[in-house]
């Protein structure tokens, strides 16, 4: 009888630890949710970061090509005008001179933004690459984890049918028993009958 019942209390033991395994399983599983889901948040978040900053650079653009056409008409403003005295040429030309440079440089800023768009546009990829890669990594470490929570059930699975083989044999084993015992009191009482009978004659 201490026997069957350690064994019971074995089996109520297993029986808890398959419990928990299964809530760690539950557990880890919705870690992988959450894990996936703060990824997805994150590309969104990078890919509204990436349209604002298109749009600040349109923005730019455009008040570049704004400020260029004003440049350009307040040089052919100057060309228009009627041809000062002959003394002051010079300065003239010079005015000319310093209208083209802020023009060039305005020409060549278009240029760099657009630059600086294509980097952004060709790290964008790798950017979402290296998320993928991540996320890819995550989700092979938790199968990594489930498949080796799987392995212990079956463990545990195992060893509970090993018990409970070992609960029948001693079963099987306690009926013997009491067979045995109920023949060796069957045959007590037949000879000891036999014997009673025997006196008495």
């Amino acid at each position: 009888m201490l026997l069957l019942l350690l064994l019971l209390l074995l089996l109520l033991l297993l029986l808890l630890l398959l419990l928990l395994l299964l809530l760690l399983l539950l557990l880890l599983l919705l870690l992988l949710l959450l894990l996936l889901l703060l990824l997805l948040l994150l590309l969104l978040l990078l890919l509204l970061l990436i349209l604002l900053l298109l749009l600040l650079l349109l923005l730019l653009l455009l008040l570049l090509l704004l400020l260029l056409l004003l440049l350009l008409l307040l040089l052919l403003v100057l060309l228009l005008l009627p041809p000062p005295p002959p003394p002051p040429p010079p300065p003239r030309l010079l005015l000319l001179l310093l209208l083209l440079l802020p023009l060039l440089l305005l020409l060549l800023l278009p240029l760099l933004l657009l630059l600086l768009l294509l980097l952004l546009l060709l790290l964008l990829p790798l950017l979402l690459l290296l998320l993928l890669l991540l996320l890819l990594l995550l989700l092979l470490l938790l199968l990594l984890l489930l498949l080796l929570l799987l392995l212990l059930l079956l463990l545990l699975l195992l060893l509970l049918l090993l018990l409970l083989l070992l609960l029948l044999q001693l079963l099987l084993l306690l009926l013997l028993l009491l067979l045995l015992l109920l023949l060796l009191l069957l045959l007590l009482l037949l000879h000891h009958h036999h014997h009673h009978h025997h006196h008495s004659q």
